[in-house]
């Protein structure tokens, strides 16, 4: 039956078969108690994964700046964000405390590192200013400057090795819930 349809240019009928509904009850198994659904596109300006308990791990959002992925400890800090607004990407890694320890940014004209200490102080900075210029500098626990090498050129597109790394964010996380529409 289906090779007389193929040679007739018509596309072959189908039945629908114990083996077919077999092969569908699999691709569509249970995963952590849901069901599993495959769409083609899915759009929406948050995405909040939740654990077993309904605290929000991780939000995939897109905000003023652009978007964001922020995971978080079970207790709601932001333990690593990833985002990418106008001026370039960044990666932010923080403690249970929700500190910053690490950053890492570039944007059009530098690139940087920073580590902080268990207080919060910057304790290392490592940048590439415009036109390449590198900048190394490490500082003592008062954010004193204790060394510094590189090009120290001040004027657009550089980098100073004072900037600190970017401070934990000020406004809470859209994670509550919202209501249906």
């Amino acid at each position: 039956m289906f090779r007389e349809a193929r040679e007739q240019g018509a596309p072959p009928k189908r039945r629908w078969s114990a083996d077919m509904a077999k092969r569908n009850r699999q691709s569509t198994s249970r995963a952590q108690g849901s069901t599993a659904v495959r769409v083609d596109a899915v759009e929406t300006g948050v995405i909040r994964l939740t654990d077993k308990a309904g605290r929000v791990r991780a939000v995939l959002e897109m905000g003023p700046a652009g978007p964001r992925l922020a995971m978080m400890h079970e207790d709601g800090t932001v333990a690593f964000e990833l985002a990418l607004a106008n001026d370039g990407p960044s990666a932010r890694f923080a403690d249970v405390k929700g500190g910053t320890r690490v950053f890492v940014g570039a944007n059009r004209g530098s690139a940087r590192f920073g580590m902080a200490d268990g207080a919060g102080s910057q304790r290392l900075y490592i940048g590439v200013g415009g036109g390449g210029r590198p900048v190394v500098s490490f500082y003592d626990q008062q954010q004193k400057q204790t060394w510094t090498a590189g090009t120290r050129a001040k004027g657009p597109g550089t980098e100073s090795p004072s900037q600190r790394v970017r401070a934990p964010r000020k406004k809470p996380l859209l994670m509550e819930p919202r209501p249906p529409a």
